[in-house]
């Protein structure tokens, strides 16, 4: 949640359009297939319609001018759909020319393999500080953010198209920043939105597209997890003892280190090392909205229980810190 945000801003930095002249951004959102794609390039380079052949991609290859830059936004969409990743792989493959650079957005911490990334690697995107957030509110609106303003900036927990969102939702002027607040605290994620249903225009949608996605389909159980995960604020310790004790006391058929893994390649779940020990965490909105949207098996509730009551058993000295390393 951010990505689109990031590619545009370095698509227009005056640097790179000094460095590439010629750049491309091409929404995947809807592709299905390779040949979606390929149109969907086709149509960037504004290729005639009567020279898209059989040897269109071919045409494509050679359209590009020199010291181009072309950038695949939403990549996911069609890389999620393991049917179609290989024939996904080979095109982007075929794109490794020596005059075109290649940035693609995708959710998650997985990337395709069949092309020479440019390393050192760059990592997942981050959810922005509070000061960058307030920096971005205060750029936006040339003063500095009221009350309820401060309130709904923390509150979004960093996230790029929340802050986005809240400053689009005060700028149309249907509401106050008071009522916006109120309206967040009633319905949490589910309030920002600026009357689209798409991606960038709702922040429940865009956290839906993840949750429901089909790499979290792929392992039902996962979605369970996310869902036990939701009611713990301060998340789960990175730690794999503890992670062995509450695997032991899940029921049958759930393989807690697998979801974790799945929820973290899409995103829902991120690593914070910011406090004194490592934590798996899920970003405010997320763990709101999946608090609200999805079902907590009783199961699982009688698991996490079972194992936080013996936790709280094994460290009856409230100010060991072997204790608070689990439960802040």
């Amino acid at each position: 949640m951010g990505k689109t945000t990031l590619a545009l801003s370095v698509l227009h930095d005056p640097d790179i359009v000094d460095l590439c002249p010629s750049r491309y951004f091409v929404s995947c959102e809807g592709t299905l297939t390779k040949l979606s794609v390929i149109i969907a390039i086709a149509d960037a380079l504004r290729i005639p319609r009567e020279n898209r052949d059989a040897r269109l991609l071919d045409s494509i290859l050679a359209a590009f001018p020199e010291n181009s830059l072309l950038c695949l936004d939403n990549l996911e969409a069609i890389w999620d759909d393991e049917s179609v990743r290989v024939d996904l792989e080979e095109l982007l493959s075929d794109l490794q020319l020596p005059n075109l650079g290649l940035i693609i957005t995708m959710r998650g911490t997985q990337r395709p393999s069949r092309v020479s990334w440019s390393k050192p690697f760059l990592p997942p995107l981050q959810s922005l500080s509070e000061e960058t957030s307030r920096c971005i509110f205060e750029r936006k609106f040339s003063r500095p953010a009221d009350e309820f303003e401060e309130k709904l900036l923390v509150a979004v927990d960093g996230i790029p198209l929340a802050i986005s969102l809240v400053c689009a939702m005060l700028e149309e002027g249907n509401e106050t920043s008071k009522s916006l607040w109120h309206r967040w605290e009633q319905t949490q994620s589910n309030a920002l939105g600026n009357g689209g249903k798409d991606r960038l225009s709702n922040l429940d949608t865009s956290i839906r597209l993840s949750v429901d996605g089909p790499r979290m389909r792929a392992d039902p159980k996962a979605v369970d997890i996310l869902a036990m995960m939701s009611f713990l604020p301060d998340g789960l310790p990175d730690n794999e003892i503890f992670r062995k004790e509450l695997q032991d006391q899940l029921p049958a058929g759930y393989d807690l280190s697998e979801a974790l893994l799945t929820m973290r390649r899409v995103s829902l779940v991120h690593l914070d090392k910011t406090g004194a020990s490592s934590r798996l965490r899920m970003l405010n909105p997320v763990r709101n909205f999946c608090e609200q949207k999805l079902h907590f098996p009783e199961e699982l509730k009688n698991s996490i229980t079972s194992l936080y009551v013996a936790i709280l058993d094994r460290f009856k000295d409230c100010t060991a810190p072997e204790g608070h390393a689990i439960i802040p």
